[in-house]
């Protein structure tokens, strides 16, 4: 039996308890613990755990700071997971569809052979370097250049792929709008 890409996401989402399983009258749900465990993979390219929270931002950082704060007194139980999952689940997915549209575009951009112009990537490099060194000092210490260009370099294909869809509606002119 084949099954088709959305079913065998579905299928392993439910199987890693991203999803609650519910047996019998109980609910239980267990989120993947492995700091950097792959989630979901887009086409032939891999999506980690780390790479979704990553896209959490804020509340992302603080639901994990909490979590480690009850850890650490000792607070931690049923109870309270599930507490911390209630919020935390919702975020994931969130996050999880964020970064799987951004790989899609990514693909897609690199399939149809669209590049960027140097210039203005090096540019933009230089602006994100200034940018993170000028916000918090131990900030810019968790970024290498070459993560920044990365970064940049995705981050300026996505939108060069965007705007390949602004450009191809065509404007209406005075005279169509009159009619």
């Amino acid at each position: 039996m084949i099954l088709n890409p959305c079913a065998t996401l579905i299928l392993w989402i439910c199987a890693t308890g991203l999803i609650p399983v519910v047996v019998g009258q109980e609910s239980t749900t267990k989120l993947l613990d492995i700091d950097n465990g792959v989630v979901c993979h887009i086409n032939t390219e891999a999506i980690s755990k780390r790479d979704v929270e990553g896209r959490m931002g804020a509340i992302g950082d603080l639901l994990r700071r909490r979590r480690a704060e009850w850890e650490a007194a000792g607070q931690w139980n049923v109870e309270v997971e599930k507490k911390w999952n209630n919020e935390y689940i919702p975020e994931f997915r969130n996050a999880l569809r964020r970064v799987a549209r951004d790989r899609m575009m990514l693909q897609a951009a690199r399939e149809e052979k669209l590049t960027i112009v140097q210039k203005d990537f090096e540019k933009k490099c230089q602006s994100e370097l200034k940018r993170l060194r000028s916000m918090d000092h131990q900030l810019a210490k968790l970024y290498t250049a070459s993560d920044i260009q990365t970064a940049v370099r995705e981050q300026m294909l996505i939108n060069a792929f965007r705007s390949k869809f602004c450009s191809v509606l065509e404007q209406p002119t005075r005279r169509e709008v009159e009619n």
